[in-house]
């Protein structure tokens, strides 16, 4: 609620703030529940809860992903891939000679800008909403894009309205959505059982 007598001191739009903490707060919802999807991946599986990746990990996601049927066309994944990390474990991934080191990748710049690049043609990013499992755990992912559906019913609508007995504005915001793994037939002669092979789960720190 924006009481009335807080807006008429304020020298700035608090419903305008408002309206982008409330926007923001349920977009960041949309992501927690997407990131909490990752260890639901059973097919494609990469390494140990509370053990930091190798380079050999992130080349087996790779091969994996290339038994899936996602790299035929090319080797290089591209922006339709995506490795999302933890902090610890991207802390991890600059450790990594093969990542930082301009004689195997020349994006690599760790010391100055913390920076690794592509690994293996994915992007990566980092995020602080993934899937806690335990202390020092982490249930981070590499995926192609169609691995998880987000349906978007209705996007944040922000209403207000003048709630005379509380002498404040009532602001709030809902939004209407679902998301889901997809499960896609084996790349296999005669198909078989719909499987989530798009997507690695990566147990790490």
């Amino acid at each position: 609620m924006l009481e009335q007598v807080v807006n008429v001191q304020a020298n700035q739009d608090l419903r305008q703030r408002y309206s982008k903490k409330i926007g923001y707060a349920l977009a960041r919802g949309r992501d927690v529940n997407l990131a909490n999807l990752f260890p639901n991946l059973t097919t494609n599986v990469v390494g140990t809860y509370g053990v930091e990746l190798a380079s050999d990990d992130y080349l087996n996601g790779w091969q994996l992903l290339a038994q899936a049927g996602l790299l035929e066309d090319s080797p290089d994944p591209g922006e339709d891939f995506s490795i999302f990390l933890s902090p610890a474990a991207y802390a991890a991934a600059l450790k990594v000679d093969v990542f930082t080191n301009r004689l195997y990748n020349t994006e690599g710049d760790a010391i100055q800008r913390a920076h690794i690049g592509d690994i293996y043609g994915f992007p990566v990013y980092v995020s602080n909403l993934l899937n806690v499992p335990a202390a020092n755990q982490h249930a981070c992912a590499m995926f192609y894009r169609q691995s998880f559906g987000l349906i978007v019913q209705k996007d944040i609508p922000i209403a207000s309205q003048y709630l005379i007995r509380n002498l404040a504005d009532g602001v709030v915001g809902w939004n209407l959505y679902g998301d889901a793994r997809v499960l896609f037939p084996p790349e296999t002669p005669g198909g078989g059982t719909a499987v989530d092979s798009r997507g690695v789960l990566l147990k790490t720190v």
